[in-house]
């Protein structure tokens, strides 16, 4: 089956994130960046047919950094709108982060190894998640929290979600 379902059980992922977190994340890193690019670059082939893109600069205790995106890139970590290796890469990706948080790491450490390197918006709906799961409130997670086009995308992502009746095909194990 490939990529597909997406799913973070998919391999190489589940494995890499097990055994060398390290190299998952930046294989991760560079499959979504690649993506990003290939993103941008279709706007600017585009021209006139799709509003250009403008980058969402959020900045954190270690530094400003830009992403690039709309509310389907956002929506790639859940599964949506992008090629299936990349899905799989961030659903994988969230899965470490949410399995790093329940062996005690602190969250500000997991949501800056998300979000490091990145330049697509997706990881953002990660750090989002981690955030609001955890109830954590930081000087790392106020960028996330008081930024309106994030509050867009997320929204968007919440209806999306509750109006689609999605099941657990791609989580399990073939």
């Amino acid at each position: 089956g490939g990529y597909f379902p997406a799913s973070p059980l998919r391999e190489p992922f589940a494995s890499l994130f097990q055994a060398s977190p390290a190299h998952a994340l930046a294989l991760v890193c560079e499959l979504t960046n690649h993506a990003i690019t290939a993103w941008r670059q279709l706007h600017d082939l585009t021209h006139g047919e799709q509003a250009t893109p403008i980058p969402l600069v959020l900045g954190f205790p270690w530094g400003q950094q830009t992403f690039w995106g709309d509310g389907r890139v956002y929506s790639w970590a859940r599964g949506h709108w992008a090629p299936p290796p990349v899905l799989c890469g961030l659903m994988a990706l969230e899965k470490w982060a949410f399995d790093e948080i329940a062996r005690g790491r602190a969250v500000d450490e997991v949501i800056k190894d998300v979000v490091t390197g990145h330049d697509a918006c997706a990881v953002l709906s990660i750090a989002v998640a981690l955030t609001m799961e955890s109830n954590w409130v930081s000087e790392v997670t106020l960028p996330l929290a008081i930024s309106q086009q994030l509050w867009h995308w997320d929204i968007g992502r919440y209806v999306g979600e509750s109006e689609s009746g999605a099941t657990l095909i791609g989580f399990r194990h073939y």
